[in-house]
């Protein structure tokens, strides 16, 4: 296998997470550059890290919406990190914080 061909044979994986009252949202799996960059932000500031995973690992929202996120149920949010932490396979450093 080539370069070429390995870099566009894998993408972040995408799934749909059913939310707290039941409907469902698309969520995707965070990059390596998401994850430092997550990494980065939360260290900084817990609150704008957790908004910032739902930002990045929501296909609906751009980081152009963590104001708006930071706005929402903790609950909720909470969730949706929570599930895409997990399809990120960082839920372990997520439990060890």
């Amino acid at each position: 296998m080539d370069k070429h061909t390995f870099l566009s044979n894998f993408a972040p994986k995408t799934q749909e997470h059913t939310l707290p009252g039941g409907d469902t949202i698309e969520i995707q799996e965070l990059t390596l550059e998401q994850r430092g960059k997550l990494h980065a932000t939360a260290k900084a500031d817990p609150i704008e890290g957790q908004a910032l995973i739902v930002c990045m690992g929501c296909v609906m929202f751009t980081e152009a919406d963590i104001q708006d996120v930071k706005q929402l149920p903790g609950d909720l949010v909470s969730d949706i990190a929570d599930a895409v932490l997990a399809l990120s396979g960082l839920a372990e450093d997520a439990e060890k914080n």
